[in-house]
């Protein structure tokens, strides 16, 4: 990853942020805010393994510029260009959906009480992608059976 845009931005901002920060939170350090696991999120990521660690490393990066630039990130976008990002956002959002969900499935044994959740789950995730009735019928056949 070319971390030159990003440098760029921390050089020309830095004096603006750390302002604001301290009028927001003054005497507050950096160092004094911690998450209640004392690992930052690339190490709760690491401790997650899988598939959050493969969103956390491919898209993380980018939404944080998105994220933490505030408006300024977004607002100057061409269309196409933010109809691109509103479609990795909801992937992403998706994703995470779905590895929570299963997660949750998993902890609390609720494939015992319906054994196809987690491919109910497929099949919602892929119905919005049929062209029509018939499709969409033929693919929770498919899924479902």
């Amino acid at each position: 990853m070319n971390a030159e845009v990003f440098q760029e931005y921390i050089d020309t901002q830095a004096t603006r942020i750390d302002a604001e920060r301290a009028k927001l939170w003054p005497g507050v350090k950096k160092s004094d805010l911690r998450h209640w696991a004392h690992l930052n999120l690339a190490e709760r990521v690491e401790v997650l393994k899988g598939e959050l660690e493969e969103l956390h490393a491919v898209n993380y990066p980018q939404l944080s510029l998105y994220v933490h630039s505030g408006m300024t990130g977004i607002v100057n976008l061409e269309k196409e260009s933010f109809r691109a990002l509103a479609a990795i956002a909801f992937t992403v959002i998706l994703k995470s959906y779905m590895i929570l969900m299963t997660a949750v499935i998993d902890e609390f044994k609720i494939s015992k009480a319906s054994e196809k959740i987690k491919r109910k789950m497929t099949l919602a995730k892929m119905l919005p992608f049929t062209d029509g009735r018939a499709e969409a019928e033929a693919l929770a056949h498919a899924i479902l059976s």
